[in-house]
């Protein structure tokens, strides 16, 4: 197992075991919305904050977190 791939697999796990699976759409990562960073935003200001946040290092560890998922998904 990877670093971040047990957040991709588990639920991966609990769908294919269900006996009736359903393909249900969702928005994603939502973990990164600003609520989650109140305090943050409120310390830098919302348009900092999101300088800050969309760096090539922050969207790197998005692609390395990413792909632990699907190395996840697709370990058997």
């Amino acid at each position: 197992m990877n670093e971040f791939g047990f957040y991709a697999q588990w639920p991966m796990n609990l769908w294919q075991s269900a006996s009736n699976p359903l393909y249900i759409e969702r928005e994603g990562l939502e973990w990164e919305t600003p609520d989650r960073y109140q305090e943050e935003i409120k310390t830098q200001g919302l348009e900092k904050w999101k300088l800050n946040f969309q760096t090539v290092n922050e969207w790197k560890r998005r692609t390395a977190m990413l792909n632990d998922f699907i190395e996840a998904i697709n370990y058997d």
